[in-house]
């Protein structure tokens, strides 16, 4: 993987377009990113994919994650809908899904099970359980928080 935009297809691409809220999108980005460095997920995430999340209001953010599905709504690749009430939702569109998984097809399939696997799970969490779970795990990422 060479840049972020291929990062953020690849992790999005599990979600087979399924949708994220803002806390899921921004909690999977913080948790690939972390987990390939500890997995050693060739090529998953690198300087040039890394975003820099800082302790907010719940948990680790970086507004990079919205600029760089921005980008991906820009070029036809990604959807931004609204969901009520008034929550941002993000998902892959039909195009985005499929470069998503020709990007996903090239990986080894350790890091296949790896974004799989994290998808999943932050998927099946609601918002407290993302939160207190990333909390418990990265207690430094609670210092910002509006629900400690």
């Amino acid at each position: 993987m060479t840049d972020r935009r291929e990062f953020v297809l690849a992790g999005m691409q599990p979600a087979n377009q399924r949708e994220f809220t803002p806390v899921q999108i921004q909690k999977l980005f913080f948790l690939l990113q972390d987990l390939a460095a500890d997995s050693h997920a060739l090529g998953l995430a690198n300087g040039h994919t890394h975003f820099t999340f800082e302790p907010y209001h719940y948990g680790p953010f970086d507004k990079g994650v919205y600029a760089q599905i921005e980008c991906l709504r820009r070029e036809g690749l990604a959807e931004i809908g609204l969901r009520e009430p008034a929550i941002r939702t993000y998902r892959l569109t039909p195009e985005g899904q499929e470069l998503a998984n020709s990007i996903y097809g090239r990986m080894d399939q350790p890091t296949q099970r790896l974004l799989s696997n994290v998808v999943t799970w932050v998927l099946e969490q609601n918002f407290n359980q993302l939160v207190k779970a990333v909390y418990a795990a990265y207690p430094d990422m609670a210092a910002n928080s509006i629900l400690a």
